[in-house]
């Protein structure tokens, strides 16, 4: 065990910060998800300890006493850092995930919007159909030069 060191992350939602100091090693954990705001700040004692403590609310609570205010500074940053880094291993899949969720969310996007323009196309085809050659407009036959007027008005 390294002499007087502080290791800090965040994994699962919870803070854990282990201090590993000769004299009262210490490990602690809070759960962080549900908090609303919580403040990590040094408190000078009396004894001329330095206390890193976790403020939420009304509610005061030390993570560890340092006999040593480098210490104790030292472990605030440790702290930060990993607030700051987050949980990495939660964190991680999920920006990959991202990444590739993007890329499939586009091409779906585009295979939509060609199925609605196919659609569309046909529906406006359907609907409007191809005007009828008019009944006195003489279709083409075989014949060369003019229709038979029987050929024409139905043979009445």
């Amino acid at each position: 065990m390294k002499k007087n060191t502080t290791e800090a992350k965040v994994t699962d939602g919870a803070l854990i910060v282990s201090v590993a100091n000769e004299n009262a090693p210490k490990i602690w954990r809070t759960d962080i998800t549900h908090a609303n705001t919580a403040t990590f700040e040094l408190q000078d004692r009396d004894d001329g300890e330095t206390a890193l403590v976790m403020r939420g609310g009304d509610n005061t609570e030390d993570v560890y006493v340092f006999a040593d205010r480098a210490l104790a500074l030292s472990a605030l940053y440790t702290v930060q850092a990993a607030l700051f880094a987050g949980d990495t291993a939660r964190n991680a899949p999920t920006a990959a995930k991202k990444k590739g969720s993007l890329f499939f969310s586009a091409i779906k996007a585009v295979l939509v919007m060609g199925a609605i323009f196919v659609l569309l196309v046909f529906g406006v085809v359907k609907f409007f159909p191809r005007p009828a050659k008019h009944p006195l407009t003489p279709t083409t036959s075989s014949q060369s030069g003019p229709v038979p007027a029987e050929q024409l008005f139905g043979g009445r």
